[in-house]
């Protein structure tokens, strides 16, 4: 009895200590959850940077009499280097229109004559297209061109001869309007006195426009109240647009030199069937700094004080690619909110990357005022920041280019200044527009830089082959004898100076992306460091050249994929906010516990949640029939298959 006493005693002391220590445990755990939902969370914002930006462009290093090449041939910022050697100067007088009735010829596949070309007159005619929801015809209605042409699929060609008053540097302006064909662009060509001012001049382009319709939430729901993502559909309408690069390499429209005197305009368009209604030429558009802006607007000094608006941006009023589409984020903070039932909250994402994308969105102003402007956006890559163009009302106000720095997870900041000052927008009360377009940033000279040097690099490695004869292996490496030598130099004069230019490149593109992205490493920027540190060791010991083609070549590859990297620089929009100067963002961010919240949610659904209802609508008819489909594959691909049919097959036939 005794001893059993004892052993009970001790038991007893034993449990206390466990329930001392678990006790200490609990607590300690609760200190360190309410310290890291205090301080462990994001920065308040992201850091904004200065960085120097401009279109002008180096010429190859590798070839040495680039310089000397007729204009046609060199890229549009070269050419722009040119024009500021030679001193051209912008025009800053009136638009010219040119008279689309003074064509001196007109041309297309078909041999039409232009005394036969049909014209187009927005009253009376019209331009129709079906619209999905309503079910019925639309007729475009606005501003009418009565001496506008058409354009066909094969391709039109006109020709203008303009009466230049004054020699300088002019933009091309377009009003145009596409017809309902393929989902693709009509390209533009320009030509000024039979020769193209640079060599993009051969493919510009004028983009369609896409809208969301049926957004209505209670007509895109599923059983479970999840939402289905609305269909996209083409609109048509007049559009005017100054002729830039299609991809977004370029921060400021294309420019293009005009001699006084009578000057021969050549267009031509092609891929796709349109309507022109007017062509100008225009004084280049002058960027001003921040200050001119606000002198400008004159001496107002109201300033809105009253409560944050806040303009939800899932819904765009219309892009420029069927590609891009809602979202959604099932982050606490995201509005609507979207962790417990899919509700497509935000916009953008993986798909709005890609230069020259533009979206564009309409919001009403309460009063007159100063505001300042933010965003709750989320850049998708480590460490890269992301370029875009605003405009406000079809026009830049200042900052040619914005950069969205980068910052981790959801972050709420204001539109600012290289000294993180918030920047003021004056707007007058009523409807306004915003659109963004992506552009490429100051990392336009590094993907020029990689490119010559990739172009170059593989000359070097075919003149290599041939001179070491090395062979293929099976798996597709180069072959060389390790036990000879070559004197490359003697069939490679410029060897040497190659590698210099390859390693002087290479440190450029490096610092490059390093400043472009406010001195932060994305991964892609690995890959230039790679490169860098091969061609420094081939350039100290020449001899080693031929034996590391291989690792040459793989030096290639990666610098490849860091040339599709570069123009990649995704992010995904929630609201944007108008408010008085001051205005935090804390509302964009979410605390450890509501992270937390989230993920015992979804962890609860797994268990609930039937996956396999998200995306079946309700059956109009008791009636319906039914298809089951049983699918051999993963996951992924059923719900590929499952979104297609509740977006696009369900709502059009049952």
């Amino acid at each position: 009895m005794f001893i059993i006493i004892r052993k009970v005693g001790r038991m007893n002391k034993k449990k206390k200590k466990i329930i001392r220590w678990s006790v200490a445990g609990v607590a300690l755990l609760l200190v360190v959850l309410v310290v890291a939902s205090l301080f462990g969370g994001q920065d308040a914002g992201a850091v904004q940077f200065s960085v120097e930006n401009s279109d002008l462009m180096a010429f190859n290093p590798f070839k040495s009499t680039e310089n000397r090449l007729d204009n046609s041939l060199l890229q549009y910022g070269k050419v722009l280097s040119k024009y500021q050697e030679k001193g051209y100067k912008d025009y800053t007088g009136d638009s010219i229109a040119i008279d689309l009735k003074s064509a001196v010829e007109w041309d297309t596949e078909s041999y039409v004559k232009f005394t036969d070309a049909p014209v187009y007159d927005a009253e009376v005619e019209g331009i129709k297209y079906y619209d999905k929801l309503e079910e019925k015809w639309i007729t475009v209605t606005g501003n009418a061109f009565p001496n506008a042409f058409y354009t066909t699929e094969g391709g039109t060609t006109v020709n203008f001869v303009v009466d230049v008053k004054e020699s300088g540097l002019y933009s091309l302006n377009l009003d145009y309007l596409i017809l309902d064909a393929k989902d693709a662009e009509i390209y533009v060509s320009l030509m000024v006195d039979n020769k193209l001012p640079f060599k993009e001049a051969s493919n510009m382009e004028l983009k369609r426009m896409y809208s969301f319709y049926n957004t209505e939430l209670s007509e895109n729901l599923d059983i479970s109240g999840n939402q289905i993502r609305p269909k996209q559909q083409e609109i048509f309408g007049w559009q005017n647009t100054t002729m830039t690069n299609p991809e977004g390499v370029y921060r400021n429209p294309y420019k293009f030199y005009l001699k006084e005197g009578q000057r021969t305009i050549t267009l031509k368009f092609y891929n796709q069937p349109g309507v022109i209604g007017g062509i100008q030429l225009t004084a280049p558009r002058k960027s001003v700094s921040y200050e001119e802006y606000c002198a400008s607007v004159g001496e107002t000094d109201k300033v809105y004080n009253g409560e944050a608006i806040r303009f939800e941006m899932e819904v765009p009023e219309y892009s420029s690619s069927v590609s891009l589409r809602m979202e959604y984020d099932n982050d606490y903070a995201s509005s609507p909110a979207s962790y417990k039932v899919i509700r497509y909250n935000v916009f953008g994402g993986a798909r709005w990357g890609s230069g020259g994308d533009t979206v564009h969105w309409v919001f009403d102003v309460p009063e007159s005022g100063w505001y300042q402007i933010g965003f709750r956006y989320q850049s998708l890559t480590t460490n890269v920041a992301s370029y875009k163009e605003i405009l406000f009302d079809g026009q830049i106000l200042f900052e040619d280019e914005y950069c969205f720095p980068y910052a981790d997870g959801w972050i709420g900041d204001c539109l600012k200044d290289a000294d993180n000052q918030p920047y003021m927008i004056y707007f007058e009360e009523g409807q306004h527009t915003m659109t963004l377009t992506n552009k490429l940033g100051p990392l336009r000279h590094t993907y020029q830089s990689l490119d010559e040097s990739i172009e170059s690099i593989s000359n070097m490695i075919n003149q290599i082959v041939k001179i070491t004869a090395s062979s293929r292996s099976e798996s597709g490496g180069y072959v060389v004898d390790k036990n000879r030598d070559w004197d490359l130099q003697k069939y490679l004069p410029n060897l040497q100076t190659d590698l210099e230019n390859y390693v002087k490149t290479f440190q450029q593109c490096y610092a490059d992306i390093k400043m472009a992205n406010g001195g932060k490493l994305p991964s892609y920027g690995s890959a230039v460091k790679v490169a860098l540190e091969l061609f420094q060791e081939l350039e100290e010991d020449m001899e080693k050249v031929p034996t590391s083609l291989n690792d040459i070549t793989d030096a290639l590859t990666g610098l490849s994929n860091t040339m599709v990297s570069v123009k990649e620089q995704a992010i995904t929009v929630d609201y944007m906010v108008m408010s008085e100067k001051g205005y935090g963002y804390e509302d964009a961010y979410t605390s450890f516990f509501e992270d937390f919240y989230v993920g015992v949610i979804r962890f609860k659904d797994t268990f609930i949640k039937d996956y396999s209802a998200v995306g079946t609508r309700e059956m109009a008819d008791e009636d319906m029939v039914e298809i089951e489909v049983y699918v051999s594959r993963g996951r992924e691909y059923v719900d590929i298959m499952r979104n297609l049919v509740a977006e696009q097959f369900t709502p059009d036939y049952g």
